[in-house]
């Protein structure tokens, strides 16, 4: 994993970068394809209170390895067109809360929505997605 960032008053970017190599089959004779991310964002402090964040994310996973997939069978069952790229970009908003009994808490949300998306066969596509949170700091 690679990590590395910067901050300057009120602002901050990050670039991370992981990958995963899967070196060997399992008991099945079966094996994921290796995936690589890249993630680059950057954040502004609006607020003590309150930031936003802007975030691209990179994707790419390779094809199955599995001899005992029938593709004739199914399509989805070709071991050769589980692979893809994709290129999502994402806002998110954090409030943290300062006073009161919620204080040290934290409330984020954050929508994702693909820029770009190549799939190597038939596969599920993705629209959006959006995630929430919710986080005690003491």
């Amino acid at each position: 994993m690679l990590l590395r960032g910067r901050v300057v008053v009120g602002l901050a970017a990050t670039l991370v970068v992981l990958a995963t190599l899967r070196t060997h089959r399992n008991h099945r004779d079966y094996r994921l394809g290796h995936r690589v991310a890249v993630t680059v964002w950057g954040a502004r402090a609006w607020r003590p209170w309150l930031s936003t964040s802007l975030r691209l994310a990179w994707e790419s996973w390779g094809n199955v390895e599995d001899d005992a997939l029938d593709p004739t069978l199914v399509p989805t069952a070709d071991p050769d067109r589980r692979g893809g790229r994709r290129l999502d970009l994402a806002l998110s908003a954090n409030l943290l809360v300062r006073d009161g009994a919620l204080r040290g808490h934290r409330f984020a949300v954050e929508a994702m929505r693909p820029v770009h998306q190549w799939l190597d066969g038939p596969q599920l596509e993705m629209a959006w997605r959006i995630a929430a949170g919710w986080q005690r700091a003491f």
